[in-house]
């Protein structure tokens, strides 16, 4: 069979190079989508753990200056709270969830915002963060790791989910299932729920304390500073963003504006996946 090469074949228009900074305008004016439900994981980096803990936070902190530029490199650390002399221990769960939202958090954050700003497009948008249920893995029992959701999502590992809290998690996985069919068929994929925007921000949540739950960002700060894996991170993926735009743009040489911002983060990406290998 051959591949289907019409005009809807290609996500990312031919004659315009996808860039970090712009493929959330990109998606908001492609002409075969017209609703969107985006979202991830709510600890991204945890799957970089194991080879993130042979590097240490004075290699850490001195890479991150190179590539950046120590203004911009200052600001960014500074909100992960990593710094020179830290605790080894501390600086690899903060290298862990920085290195996660570079990857993953910061550009499911920055697009959802980028086509809420278009106004061209219904978006909706989740984050999860129930942890993997199951025994045999160095990830067992740690909370929203890449791709952890599809643990519950199918259901198709329902029957060995634990039962305790009245069947909790079983009925967090049913929950999220139904999400997608509704909005396949349509509709608002939870009742409450509502496309995000730059005023409110809504957005589906799930954890262990509450299950799923929708919330304006406002509510969602003030709520998920109870959460025992820690609140969520809008200041620190917006941090982020910033710095690795006043850092591209502030680099001579040849390129755009968006080749010199796109270098600097792949500079940064390059090196902590560097550390997988």
């Amino acid at each position: 069979m051959k591949p289907y090469l019409g005009p809807e074949s290609e996500f990312f228009p031919q004659a315009q190079q996808p860039f970090w900074t712009t493929q959330g305008e990109i998606l908001a004016g492609c002409p075969w989508i017209h609703e969107i439900m985006i979202g991830d994981n709510s600890h991204e980096g945890l799957g970089l753990m194991i080879p993130l803990k042979d590097v240490s936070a004075s290699q850490y902190i001195a890479r991150v200056r190179t590539i950046m530029g120590d203004e911009y490199a200052r600001r960014v650390l500074d909100t992960y709270e990593i710094y020179g002399g830290i605790d080894e221990g501390l600086f690899w769960q903060n290298a862990v969830i920085m290195t996660g939202d570079l990857l993953l958090s910061e550009p499911t954050h920055s697009t959802a915002i980028a086509v809420a700003k278009s106004g061209r497009k219904c978006l909706y948008r989740w984050q999860f963060g129930l942890p993997n249920p199951f025994h045999g893995s160095v990830f067992s029992y740690t909370t929203g790791h890449h791709f952890v959701e599809l643990l519950y999502q199918f259901m198709t590992l329902a029957g060995r989910l634990p039962t305790h809290r009245n069947h909790f998690l079983r009925r967090q996985g049913e929950e999220m299932a139904r999400s997608w069919i509704r909005f396949a068929n349509g509709l608002s994929p939870m009742p409450g729920a509502k496309p995000y925007d730059l005023e409110e921000g809504s957005i589906m949540t799930c954890d262990m304390l509450h299950g799923w739950a929708v919330r304006t960002r406002t509510e969602d700060e003030v709520v998920s500073q109870q959460d025992p894996w820690g609140p969520r991170r809008y200041r620190q993926w917006e941090v982020l963003n910033e710095e690795l735009n006043r850092a591209g743009r502030a680099k001579n040489g040849a390129g755009s504006v968006n080749e010199k911002i796109e270098s600097t983060r792949n500079g940064l990406v390059v090196f902590c996946l560097s550390e997988m290998r």
